[in-house]
């Protein structure tokens, strides 16, 4: 057994990480360096430090299976994952099964050969691993897509609270003295300094020279040490010195370039004598092998990537192309296509069709990384110009359905080929991809209205009809919608999501309800009875009924929605909306544990434009709650965001969480400032998709500031807004219109109005309902009806004790005593300052009686974590069983 020298810097890093992560600190070690610089090496150490406790999970990138998807994970999946996000958890909850206390390193070598799907799902686990003990140990060469943040690593790296970074350079001459004498080799200093110089520290050039050179020739200082500096010299000389039978082998095993069962690598050389050869190859130390996992059969790899890449080098073209046809022939999926690539010598039409209908059934399953490498190798090997052009242009296609912002680097040249509607297409998809929203409109209706080419007509009026929705442009965008549902068909896979953006469409025209009448005539289902192929109706749905102010029902469909989805960006905005179906029915704990969870999606997966209505649903609780500091942070980073942003939905998040933190503080003012600029340009110039409850919240601010002509005024436009959306607010006009009475001084008018408000039934979200309650009751006070006065400030008080609303709880409570009930200090809610906001939401969804494996799913996060917190709640408030936890949280609910 080798001992590992040197490299004591970073085996006290490591050893320091380990530590740390058992206590609950999980850390990602990322090891950089060139080939040979000892990463494997280290990797190997790293796995023996971790001690007899540790789990140890191991998978490596593999060069021919970079595009294959989740090729580097596969083996750690139950099934196979719709997506790199749900693939992640699905790697978080196989760490989850590891018994309770054990340690968990998971080593990734290799990394810049590890595939785009499995690289984002092992960082969606790497983001998740919250308190688990857990490491993942990463190597990679320097470059590739991590010096610039194509998938989030790079900014993973570089926070150093989540990643050590560890650049591998060359051995010192103290690290050659170490490792000569673990080869039984005695070099003194000088020996040592002249074969570092030689080598310039190259870890696998030194150990090449103290493995193949005797000691008296290391010794010898008459003379140049006279191995060549180029390993792939030393690596082929040998290599010439074997029978012709290990040559080919090893030929085969560079083509191959993966771990391989020496059955087959002996079907890829064409040779039978395999176990000559391998002993012969296993006498140069160039290569190692094992027994395959759970199986008999014999597996062959290098030592080191240096050595197949030094042979792979000197294979002659005709010898190169005959051993890639022969790893086809044994190879299945991406690698056959990969080796049948690489053995194309000139153009191959007949493969580049076989690549692009493979591609095709790809797209169709989502696998658009995959896909566009296949189009991408179709046009390389294509016939003449414009099949290489076509190609090319599905290939970016393909990389902008994945949301690859590389994509954008093509722009220029997508420009300059021969005008087609595929072409226009993605020239306009590339458009809308920078912003640039006219150019893109343009391009695409270039598209769409061509009859040559059906298939790109159809993605340029699917892109139509999501530019249309996404301006408001109603009218548009459910012209396009009946154009594509008209071509796609009733059965075709892209149906329901024809459907979904018709309906949203027509919201955007007509107004929430106009689009829900229009989805009845497809969904009809409860939200767990809908089939899967219309989870995009279901978001829909659920995105209508918000609008439509139906708050339990959308919440009922966004739960659903949210089981079903498979994508950062759909659960970001499920738990945003969801989050306010929450807040308006009441559930306030759950509301602030799932804006929680929609901001550490938007914030982790690196989608700049959820931020401000992220923040916004978590400002309405904590300001609704009086947890000012927390408040005006989460109400900045809001507008900050929305700055950043510059969309219109983005702007409006920003005002609204501005205005939830003034209402909360019973400053009329601040609302209005925070709202005025939203009906700056007149009421008829706001979205039809709206609830407009935020302009009653901006009357009632009016009201109080005492602009009473102002305030009518905008009530009648108000009421006008939401006759135009079909949307029934009567409880709201009616108390708009008693508060209105009640500045005017008259009495009788405003208590029939607030009467009228309360028993007509409509749908109030909770603080509105708890404030119609509260202006009932001063308005009864006011005439002299202290009775009838106490009633409703009481239901007023109850209802936002209930969600813990403290300022608002204290102002009802100041009327209460002035109309002549004595009030007893309660004590108020349970005080969140001594649980972090981690610790405060797994209290909350456990008072709620899930499980810890609930709980995990609920925050995206291990079980092991949820149990690490669930121990410091405890330990915190003095408990020791969940039973206790949940009397406590009901009790001071």
């Amino acid at each position: 057994m080798n001992v590992f020298v040197g490299r004591s810097d970073e085996l006290a890093t490591i050893d320091g990480v380990y530590t740390a992560a058992r206590a609950g600190t999980p850390t990602v070690i990322w090891v950089e360096g060139v080939a040979g610089a000892g990463k494997s090496a280290l990797a190997r150490e790293a796995v023996s430090r971790a001690g007899p406790d540790a789990i140890v999970h191991r998978t490596e990138g593999d060069e021919l299976a970079v595009h294959e998807p989740f090729a580097a994970v596969t083996k750690w999946l139950q099934a196979k994952p719709e997506s790199p996000f749900s693939a992640g958890m699905a790697l978080l909850e196989g760490l989850d099964a590891v018994e309770t206390g054990r340690f968990i390193l998971v080593v990734v070598e290799d990394m810049h050969w590890v595939d785009p799907d499995s690289r984002k799902s092992l960082l969606t686990m790497a983001r998740r691993f919250d308190h688990a003990p857990v490491v993942m140990f990463v190597t990679s060469r320097p470059g590739g897509p991590f010096d610039a943040d194509v998938d989030g690593w790079h900014r993973f790296r570089t926070d150093p609270g989540r990643c050590r970074d560890l650049s591998i350079g060359p051995l010192s001459i103290e690290d050659v003295v170490a490792l000569g004498s673990e080869r039984g080799i005695d070099l003194d200093p000088i020996d040592a300094a002249r074969i570092h110089r030689h080598t310039h520290g190259h870890a696998l050039y030194v150990a090449t020279l103290l493995n193949e050179l005797p000691p008296e020739r290391l010794r010898d200082t008459a003379g140049p040490l006279p191995v060549p500096r180029s390993l792939a010299s030393t690596t082929l000389g040998r290599l010439a010195t074997l029978p012709g039978s290990a040559r080919d082998l090893a030929g085969a095993m560079a083509v191959v370039n993966r771990p391989a069962p020496l059955s087959m690598l002996a079907l890829v050389a064409g040779i039978d004598s395999t176990a000559d050869a391998l002993d012969a190859l296993l006498g140069t130390g160039f290569v190692e092998w094992t027994r395959e996992e759970n199986g008999p059969l014999t597996v062959v790899s290098f030592a080191h990537p240096l050595y197949r890449t030094a042979i792979y080098d000197d294979l002659s073209p005709s010898r190169r192309r005959a051993l890639h046809l022969g790893a086809a022939a044994v190879s299945g999926g991406s690698s056959a296509f990969a080796h049948r690539v690489a053995a194309a010598d000139e153009s191959d039409e007949a493969l580049a069709g076989e690549l692009e209908v493979a591609a095709g059934r790809l797209r169709i399953a989502g696998e658009h990384a995959t896909a566009s490498t296949y189009l991408r190798w179709s046009a390389d090997i294509s016939g003449d110009r414009a099949e290489y052009e076509r190609r090319m242009l599905l290939a970016i296609d393909a990389k902008l359905d994945m949301g690859d912002a590389k994509a954008l680097d093509w722009s220029e040249w997508a420009t300059q080929c021969a005008p087609t509607p595929r072409r226009d297409v993605t020239c306009g998809r590339l458009a809308w991809q920078r912003g640039d929203a006219e150019a893109a409109e343009r391009w695409l209706i270039a598209a769409a209205d061509q009859d040559d080419d059906p298939a790109a007509s159809l993605v340029a009026l699917k892109a139509l009809s999501v530019a249309y929705t996404t301006q408001s442009r109603g009218a548009e965008a459910v012209a396009v919608g009946r154009r594509v549902l008209d071509i796609v068909g009733p059965d075709a896979p892209e149906e329901p999501e024809a459907w979904a953006a018709l309906v949203i469409g027509q919201g955007a025209l007509g107004g929430a309800q106009s689009g829900l009448t229009l989805l009845r005539q497809r969904l009809t289902e409860p939200a767990r009875d809908t089939a899967l192929r219309d989870r995009p109706l279901l978001t829909a749905r659920s995105t209508l009924r918000m609008y439509a102010n139906l708050p339990a029902d959308a919440a009922d469909d966004l739960r659903e929605a949210i089981r079903r989805a498979t994508t950062p960006i759909q659960l970001i905005r499920l738990h945003m909306y969801l989050s306010r179906a929450e807040f308006a029915l009441g559930a306030w704990d759950e509301a602030l544990v799932t804006a929680r969870v929609a901001l550490d999606l938007a914030e982790q997966e690196r989608y700049p434009w959820e931020l401000p209505q992220t923040h916004r649903a978590i400002t309405a609780v904590l300001a609704a709650r009086g947890d000012w500091e927390s408040a005006r942070r989460h109400a900045g980073r809001a507008v900050d965001a929305a700055l950043e942003s510059g969309g219109i939905e983005q702007y409006f998040g920003g005002q609204q969480a501005q205005a939830e933190l003034a209402r909360a503080q019973g400053d009329a003012g601040g609302v209005v400032t925070a709202f005025s600029p939203m009906i700056a340009s007149g009421a008829d110039s706001l979205p039809m998709l709206s609830t407009l409850v935020w302009w009653a919240t901006l009357i009632e601010a009016q009201i109080d500031l005492g602009e009473l002509d102002l305030a009518a005024a905008a009530v009648d436009a108000l009421a006008d807004g939401w006759a135009a959306r079909q949307l029934d607010h009567t409880a709201r006009l009616m108390t708009l219109r008693g508060r209105l009475a009640a500045a005017t001084g008259d009495g009788n008018a405003a208590i029939d109005w607030f009467g009228r408000a309360a028993a007509s039934g409509s749908n109030l979200e909770w603080v509105d309902r708890a404030n119609l309650h509260h202006q009932y009751g001063r308005a009864l006070r006011a005439v002299g009806r202290r009775q009838a006065a106490i009633e409703q400030l009481r239901t007023a008080h109850q209802m936002m004790s209930f969600v813990g609303a403290e300022p608002f709880v204290e102002r009802i409570a100041a009327d209460l005593t002035a109309a002549g009930l004595a009030m007893v200090e309660t004590g108020g809610r349970r005080s969140p300052l001594e649980l972090t906001e981690r610790e405060q939401d797994v209290a909350a969804l456990v008072a709620r009686g899930m499980t810890n494996k609930e709980v995990g799913a609920a925050l995206y996060v291990s079980v092991k974590a949820v149990e690490y917190h669930l121990s410091n709640i405890y330990g915190k408030l003095g408990l020791s069983s969940r039973r206790e936890l949940r009397d406590l949280m009901s009790a001071d609910s």
